[in-house]
């Protein structure tokens, strides 16, 4: 089959995280498609880098004029993570560069001005085009950006692989195995599953199963220590190459953040039939949920402690579990997202 188009993902990395999993599942359809996707890594590279064919700019000595030379080779350009050194390149480039918003944090005092008058300028001046995962990140985009042209903005949500080995199967196991996949960063608030567990840690037996690293890993454990002597057990396994295995692990997904721009992990973990538990504020994956069908969404630690308790009942579980093999999710097909990305 010959290759008609070629696409470009600029990444800083490819560590863990949901950004990371999007662009690696678009790129391992390139053997069905008549599209090439790519992937530029310009900060560091992974330890294995073995499955995908990867660009890696991150011990380059010129990288602005490598980027510039570079891109020209590619039909189009997706900017996952931006960098001055590519404006110039991009901007004389001005077809086809598209900047993907996974949802900006702008940290506090001078650095918050700086960072919102930055993208400010490139979004208006600059004039690229931008993709958000869901209307809940374009409206999260321009609370904290004046975008003068809205056209600019196009909504194209993530996907995943489908169909994925569900989790379907009766489990009579009287503990309650519960898990939490990301970045250990304030974002996710990780505390909020403790802060709920704190209220019932004598009342129902509890494994917590975390995936993920990040700065706030040691005050997690060192929290996790306090429940020594309770019901509660937690396991904390940092990178988890395969989640497969993480996932089979668990009766319940819970995913505490807040702010998620989209929230594939919650996706992840519904195709594998684990019911799942989001906050209120959490961001788009609200509407992943359908109450007391495949989860819930609460709006407080308390009340998802009141949830995790309610969850310890077997037989509650498995009826989510029955009720979850009637739902589909193939809206949410990686290969859906791919078709609209290849006609842009």
């Amino acid at each position: 089959m010959s290759i008609k188009k070629k696409i470009l993902h600029v990444r800083h990395s490819l560590g863990e995280g949901g950004i990371t999993t999007f662009v690696q599942a678009l790129v391992d359809l390139n053997k069905s498609s008549d599209t090439s996707h790519h992937i530029l890594v310009w900060k560091e590279l992974p330890v294995s880098d073995d499955e995908f064919d990867v660009v890696d700019m991150s011990k380059s000595t010129s990288r602005k004029k490598e980027f510039a030379n570079l891109i020209q080779d590619y039909d189009s350009i997706f900017v996952h993570s931006l960098m001055p050194f590519m404006l110039i390149p991009l901007f004389k480039r001005k077809s086809n560069v598209y900047l993907f918003q996974h949802g900006i944090t702008f940290g506090k005092g001078k650095k918050k001005i700086f960072k919102q008058l930055y993208y400010a300028l490139i979004i208006n001046f600059f004039g690229f085009k931008i993709i958000c995962s869901s209307e809940f990140a374009k409206k999260k985009l321009l609370r904290k950006v004046p975008v003068f042209n809205k056209k600019l903005i196009s909504i194209i949500g993530f996907g995943i692989d489908l169909p994925l080995q569900t989790n379907l199967v009766k489990n009579n196991d009287s503990v309650l195995r519960i898990g939490f996949a990301g970045r250990l960063v304030e974002q996710k608030k990780v505390s909020r599953i403790i802060n709920a567990l704190e209220l019932i840690k004598n009342d129902i037996e509890v494994e917590v199963h975390i995936a993920g690293n990040g700065p706030l890993q040691n005050n997690l454990e060192k929290r996790s220590k306090e429940f020594i002597n309770s019901k509660i057990t937690f396991v904390f396994y940092g990178f988890f190459k395969n989640m497969n295995d993480f996932y089979s692990k668990l009766d319940v997904f819970i995913l505490p953040s807040v702010g998620e721009s989209f929230g594939l992990v919650v996706l992840e973990a519904l195709s594998r039939g684990i019911p799942s538990i989001v906050f209120s504020d959490t961001g788009a994956c609200v509407e992943f949920i359908e109450h007391d069908r495949n989860g819930y969404v609460v709006n407080s630690e308390v009340e998802l402690s009141k949830k995790i308790a309610a969850l310890s009942d077997v037989n509650l579980r498995n009826e989510l579990k029955l009720k979850m093999g009637t739902m589909g999710l193939k809206n949410y097909d990686i290969s859906n997202t791919r078709s609209k990305l290849d006609v842009l």
